[in-house]
């Protein structure tokens, strides 16, 4: 796994999110599975296939009454580790996205 290297204290994912996220890239749409941590400039999600190192990205949260949009680049990416994934699910990627416009980040915490 690539190394991150966020200085800023992380805030694990305790619970999901009542709505829905996605990250999207370009014309395609990652559903999030889940959020592993987040911090003020960078945020890793587990999704279902990788996204480009480099990529411009939006992760999207929406329910029925907010859709908003963090932008972001994805600076690494890959497998979840053995046994991280549920059996039940198929194999998933973890993604090392960088914030670009971290002041909306609160609404995630």
């Amino acid at each position: 796994m690539h190394p991150d290297h966020r200085q800023e204290a992380r805030t694990r994912a305790l619970r999901k999110p009542k709505g829905k996220l996605q990250l999207i890239d370009g014309e395609q749409h990652h559903n999030v599975t889940e959020v592993i941590d987040i911090s003020p400039t960078g945020i890793r999600l587990e999704v279902g296939t990788p996204a480009d190192i480099g990529t411009q990205v939006l992760v999207r949260y929406f329910d029925g009454e907010v859709d908003m949009q963090l932008n972001g680049m994805v600076i690494w990416n890959s497998p979840s580790p053995p046994g991280a994934a549920d059996p039940a699910r198929p194999v998933s990627h973890i993604v090392g996205i960088k914030l670009t416009s971290p002041t909306l980040l609160d609404v995630f915490l």
